[in-house]
């Protein structure tokens, strides 16, 4: 696997909490590189999914399918960032949201049973995986918040904050999903605020 590609997934890591040299073999020895096409499904809703992934480059979607066929957006998940297991799949090891590549991406995948052993067996990545699942949590709560309680115009500024460089990647139709208004009135607020 090409060695610089793996240095930002170690770096990640590095950013949130320092490990060895021996630690990081041990990961970089189960990694599996996996190139997506734009709209490629990784996981579908209720599937089977035992993996771990680490976004290197693209942008993937959290999404849930609705009964009536809408998709709502939940999550987006950007360079070197984590796709928090805990919050992506069941108990019984089932996706709870589709997860989709809407750009052309990079992702590093490791069996979840084989990362857990590994974890189990160094303090930094009990630690590491602590702060992962923290941080992931703020960002599910401040997104639950800006739904109930902001407006569409304070929803979106808070949007532009979390995601800063994600508004000219992605199409505009997924911004305004995520944010529970139509794709029109989306629209409206760029050309008020712009």
């Amino acid at each position: 696997m090409e060695k610089r590609i793996l240095i930002a997934y170690k770096e990640h890591i590095d950013e949130i909490i320092p490990i060895s040299q021996e630690i990081w073999y041990e990961i970089e020895a189960v990694l599996r590189k996996r190139e997506l096409k734009k709209d490629e499904i990784i996981v579908k809703e209720h599937q089977k999914f035992n993996l771990e992934i680490f976004v290197h480059k693209g942008v993937i979607r959290g999404f849930y399918g609705s009964g009536s066929g809408e998709e709502i957006n939940i999550s987006f998940y950007q360079d070197n960032e984590l796709i928090c297991p805990y919050f992506a799949r069941t108990t019984n090891g089932r996706s709870n949201i589709n997860l989709q590549a809407i750009t052309p991406a990079i992702i590093f995948e490791i069996e979840q049973d084989t990362m857990k052993t590994i974890r189990h067996k160094y303090l930094e990545l009990i630690k590491y995986s602590s702060l992962v699942v923290e941080n992931e949590l703020k960002r599910k709560t401040q997104h639950e918040i800006f739904l109930l309680i902001k407006d569409a115009e304070e929803r979106y500024q808070m949007f532009k904050k979390m995601y800063p460089y994600l508004e000219n990647r992605i199409p505009q139709y997924h911004i305004a999903s995520y944010l529970r208004i139509t794709p029109i009135s989306l629209s409206r607020l760029r050309k008020k605020i712009y």
